[in-house]
Formats: C-alpha cells, structure tokens, sequence
C-alpha cells in the first residue's frame, strides 16, 4: 500500500512527537525521510506471510548499511541475549513476530527509536522493544544497535523476514528538539 505523509509545515505543530508517515498492509518502506528532526520514533503492528507459526521481525536501515546489535529476550519462564556483530549484517532483529499459520489477528506490537539520525559526523544508535504472542506463548526483546555509517538516515524499513502480512500498520514520527 502506498504510504502517506503527514503534512509537517506551519503552525499546526504542536507537541514534541510530529506524525511524518504511515504504511498499512505490509512492511513499513518509509523513505525520503525530512531531515528537521532530532530523532525518529516508529510504533507499530507486524505479522509476517510465511507458512509457520513464527517468524521473524527485522529492522533496515538506508537500505541495508551495515549494523551491529545487541539484544535481550523474556518469554515468561527464561531470559537470554544474543550480540550480532557487523560482518555482513545489514538487517537488525527485531524479534519473533506471528507467521501467516499463527492464530487469525495475532500480532507482534514493536517501538523504535532512531537517536540523532541527520547527524553526519557520528554512528546512528537504534533502540526497539517488541511483544509478540505466537499463539499462547511469546516473548518481549528489547535491543539496541549500531548503524555503521555516518550518512543521515533517510530511509527506513520494518518487514517479516517473509514479507508482512495485511493488517499490519506502521507510523513514523519526529521528535523535534527544544524550541523546534
């Protein structure tokens, strides 16, 4: 589905978090991404198409510049963590999301922060969180990483690792700075 900008001019600002876009129906391809703000904030619903129950949730950043993460894992009876260092990574995990053989209406509700993302003399940092349920069991993740580049972020997209399901939605916001 097409994605649709909020408009973002004049005095109807109001607030520090400003609507830029949205995307329903599949993965969240926000790009050509206004470079005004401080930080990007992106909330959303995700389900994936493939065949199983689960699958996975992922994080793309310009494209697919190279990233490293870490993240940590509760799904109600353990804890765990993983670190996924740069080599060749160029999608962050977000998490385990519903996969088209999960319940009907079942899906994976995630937050992502992208700090300081128009700066072009540092690193981006990512922060997210997801709660999945998969049908009586799931798990929550929260993580954090590293887009190698210093290149301003004008481009971001949230998918299935199979492709995202209908009834997924997507929003993109700016956090403005103080006196913005």
């Amino acid at each position: 589905m097409p994605i649709s900008l909020a408009s973002t001019s004049g005095s109807s600002m109001h607030g520090a978090v400003v609507p830029i876009a949205y995307a329903s129906g599949g993965s969240a391809n926000f790009g050509s991404i206004p470079q005004k703000y401080q930080d990007l904030y992106i909330a959303g619903q995700l389900r994936g198409i493939n065949a199983n129950t689960i699958e996975y949730g992922n994080i793309t950043i310009n494209g697919g510049s190279s990233c490293g993460y870490t993240y940590l894992i509760g799904d109600g009876s353990s804890a765990s963590s993983n670190r996924n260092t740069p080599t060749g990574t160029t999608a962050m995990y977000l998490g385990l999301i519903p996969g088209g053989n999960a319940a009907a209406n079942i899906y994976a509700s995630y937050e992502i922060w992208i700090l300081n993302y128009t700066n072009t003399t540092t690193y981006k940092t990512v922060l997210w969180r997801l709660a999945s349920d998969t049908n009586g069991s799931g798990q929550t993740q929260v993580g954090v990483g590293t887009v190698l580049s210093t290149a301003a972020i004008t481009s971001v997209n949230v998918y299935g690792s199979n492709g995202s399901a209908s009834g997924t939605t997507h929003s993109l916001y700016g956090v403005r700075t103080i006196g913005q």
